[in-house]
């Protein structure tokens, strides 16, 4: 009798584990501080494989990755260790660049929840005493500007009395602090690249404690057991390193970014050096060591173009090559995965545009210094050779679960996922028998699947914000429903004060969340079971292949509506083809015997879809050919 690996008795030796497993993490902005814990519990029963993620789940996939590098030498230890290092240090990672550190101080005052114990003002004057401190000098300005106003209009007996005073100090105040706003949204914060916070420590003294970006970067080299973390002149991790670990056994990690620009998402680390980045940008994202690592000429290459008339190379100032997957920095892959839009500055990278063909029009007289910068490089290089700016902001616009990335038909290993969800007590599974939450589960039986909750729209904001979280997440949403997919993500529910946007929770909320990511270890290594889910992918698949198959024969055999069938035209049309390389007689009958014998399959089948017999899981699947992001 065979004995399914995932029932395996308990492995307690972290340094040895039996079996293996891929980990798939949702984003989540601060709700990642589930997952440290859940990585720990898997690690002592699993080695980790492949790991990826989106956002906040791209940057634990990043110190697992890492700390999988360094297993031997403690690196689960370390991230053990994280959700009590950021207990009370959270808020301190999210530093505002100077220049929109009103709007953050607004953003902040928005989105701060009450305490036990600690009273807090009211929103509605918690942000217009931020407004106002913020821009003291707009405020003061417009106060005047509206007092001034007053007393002409009462010197000339249009105005009088103290309230009259009052209203239009405060109708200075508000015109003058609303322009300001303005300026600081539409101006501001486009020149932080959308963003309020670049990532980049700003001033350790007065927080009390590095930002993101060079925490993050220092994490993920102490997971991996470098010897100096953060200190000049040490490698950061690479993607190369993970693919090469002292035991041997690659490691592959993997996560997903959006590039704005294109309207596209893509999976991280790029497959080739499409892309360029420029050392002036760089160097106010990332640690100075990282910066000095990505410049090494056995790194990165210069851009260059070679005048096609005259052959001469031009390398191009200030722009390089980001570095091939095997020399990409983990923590430059992981930054550009995070990028949530408005909190996080968006990355600019650059690439050539093929498509353009002339250069801009005349000056307007209006440019920007980044547009005149673009006319310079157009008139030396031409419209196709100039570098154009590429805007990567969070994966989670596109993907935000991207449980696709390690799939295959039929898996020999599990790959889970840690999904993020909200808090409902009706939806509770045992509050009703116990009277206690429910916070972490997973589905066991097929009936007991994941369904996609029915939400309340109560009013206009919720009605747009669900048609942006629809366009983003249905996909994602559409997948967690499919059996052979659902049974292996287990769910952790959020209630609106925890993770998400909450940047100021507290050192006991943060230990609380911990503890629900341990406990979706323990759950996955409890509830999981490997032959079920693997029948299940069995079953999925197969009623995908045979419908497949039957289509195939049928338009292979079958001429309709004066288009001949499938099998005439391979025979007519391809010697004739313009567009693509020419093939060989040999190359090409092997490939029509190739297309026969497929048909000749599914006649031998015959012609009976054999899982459809009422055996097969539902929702019934699609296939979809896409390019890979």
């Amino acid at each position: 009798m065979t004995t399914d690996p995932a029932r395996a008795p308990a492995n307690s030796d972290i340094l040895a584990p039996t079996r293996e497993c891929d980990l798939i993490m949702k984003g989540g902005i601060t709700s990642g501080v589930v997952f440290p814990l859940a990585i720990y519990e898997l690690s002592r029963q699993f080695r980790f494989v492949n790991l990826g993620g989106t956002s906040a789940g791209g940057i634990a996939a990043a110190v697992a990755a890492a700390a999988e590098y360094n297993r031997a030498g403690g690196g689960f230890e370390r991230i053990k260790a994280i959700p009590k290092e950021l207990g009370g240090n959270l808020i301190k990672l999210f530093q505002p660049s100077p220049g929109v550190k009103p709007l953050f101080d607004i953003l902040i005052a928005a989105i701060a929840k009450p305490r036990p114990g600690i009273a807090a003002k009211p929103k509605s004057i918690a942000v217009p005493l931020a407004v106002i401190m913020g821009y003291k000098v707009a405020a003061l300005i417009g106060a005047l500007a509206g007092y001034l106003a007053f007393l002409v209009l009462a010197h000339f007996g249009q105005a009088g009395g103290f309230i009259s005073a009052i209203v239009f100090t405060a109708l200075g105040l508000i015109v003058a602090l609303g322009l300001r706003l303005k300026r600081a949204v539409m101006s501001d914060l486009a020149d932080n690249n959308y963003g309020l916070c670049t990532g980049a420590t700003q001033d350790e003294k007065s927080y009390g404690h590095v930002a993101v970006t060079e925490w993050l970067a220092d994490t993920i080299d102490e997971c991996a057991g470098k010897k100096a973390p953060g200190q000049p002149g040490e490698r950061p991790l690479t993607f190369g390193d993970l693919k090469n670990p002292p035991t041997g056994k690659p490691i592959i990690l993997e996560m997903m970014t959006t590039n704005l620009s294109m309207k596209r998402p893509y999976r991280l680390p790029f497959r080739d050096q499409t892309y360029l980045f420029r050392q002036s940008d760089i160097e106010r994202l990332f640690p100075k060591r990282v910066v000095d690592y990505m410049l090494q000429p056995s790194v990165s290459r210069p851009f260059t173009v070679k005048n096609e008339s005259t052959g001469e190379v031009t390398a191009v100032e200030d722009f390089f090559h980001v570095p091939d997957e095997n020399d990409l920095p983990v923590i430059f892959a992981t930054r550009l995965s995070l990028s949530f839009p408005i909190l996080f500055s968006a990355i600019p990278l650059y690439a050539c545009d093929f498509t353009l063909t002339n250069t801009k029009g005349p000056p307007t007289g209006k440019e920007t210094p980044e547009e005149k910068e673009t006319r310079r490089l157009e008139d030396k290089l031409g419209a196709k050779y100039t570098p154009r700016k590429c805007l990567f902001s969070d994966g989670g616009l596109s993907n935000n679960f991207p449980m696709q990335l390690f799939d295959e038909l039929w898996p020999n290993r599990p790959t889970f996922g840690v999904g993020l969800d909200d808090y409902s007590v009706e939806r509770d599974r045992d509050y009703a028998k116990t009277h206690t939450e429910t916070r972490v589960w997973m589905p066991q039986v097929p009936q007991g699947g994941a369904l996609l909750p029915i939400e309340d729209i109560g009013g206009v904001f919720a009605f747009f914000a669900s048609i942006i979280y629809s366009a983003k997440d249905w996909q994602d949403n559409l997948q967690s429903t499919q059996q052979g997919y659902r049974e292996r993500i287990v769910h952790v529910a959020l209630k609106p004060d925890e993770g998400g946007l909450n940047l100021d929770m507290t050192p006991e909320t943060i230990g609380l969340l911990s503890n629900y990511g341990a406990m979706a270890g323990d759950k996955v290594v409890e509830v999981f079971n490997l032959d079920d889910h693997r029948w299940r992918r069995f079953l999925v698949s197969m009623v995908r292949l045979e419908s497949t198959l039957f289509e195939l024969q049928r338009h292979y055999s079958e001429a309709s509506s004066g288009v001949d069938s499938f099998k005439d035209f391979l025979v007519r049309y391809p010697p004739q083809a313009e567009h693509y390389k020419p093939v060989s007689p040999e190359w090409l009958e092997e490939m029509r015997a190739r297309a026969g014998a497929l048909v000749t399959m599914a006649e031998n089948w015959n012609n009976k879809l054999k899982a459809h017999d009422g055996h097969y899981p539902h929702p019934e699947v699609d296939l979809r050919i896409t390019p890979k992001p």
